[in-house]
């Protein structure tokens, strides 16, 4: 992640699914002066992330339908969060109308996440498939997703993740 976010000439972030805020932490140690605003759907999970990181605002919101006006952030940070919500495609959509210039997007490798899930003896029942995960992405499917709204400018496996550096 770092490295697809050093060079970028960003002043202003939104990150999606934030959950406890430790993206947030590495992008003001990569980016110190920019303004951040984090976000989960969880209240409890944000009252958390709000108290222990003071650096960010914070706020509770569904990616589906986002409380911003359109271009108002420089990046967009979508990391672990496409392969947990119902419509992507709406998600992905919001994301491009609030993103001024870049997104970034990283998801579990299907299939070698399941596999890896398996050989650690978990969820097994589910066939390796963590709870919550209801869509799956390979690298096609995830390119041709982002493909529809975005640019894609980068694309790496850090093993077992999928990430996507993509312009608007």
């Amino acid at each position: 992640l770092q490295s697809l976010i050093n060079e970028l000439p960003i002043k202003t972030c939104l990150e999606i699914g934030s959950g406890e805020g430790y993206l947030v932490d590495d992008l003001i140690a990569i980016k110190p002066k920019i303004q951040i605003v984090g976000s989960d759907i969880d209240y409890s999970i944000v009252r958390h992330a709000k108290t222990s990181r003071l650096s960010a605002e914070w706020c509770v919101l569904n990616g589906d339908n986002l409380p911003f006006r359109g271009d108002a952030y420089d990046l967009i940070l979508a990391c672990e969060v496409l392969e947990h919500v119902k419509n992507p495609t709406n998600v992905l959509s919001e994301l491009h109308r609030v993103c001024s210039k870049y997104i970034i997007i990283s998801v579990p490798y299907e299939p070698i996440w399941r596999i890896l899930n398996m050989v650690r003896l978990k969820y097994l029942k589910d066939f390796g498939n963590t709870p919550g995960h209801i869509n799956h992405w390979s690298k096609n499917s995830i390119q041709n997703l982002v493909g529809q709204y975005l640019h894609t400018i980068n694309m790496q496996t850090s093993f077992p993740w999928i990430f996507i550096q993509a312009i608007k």
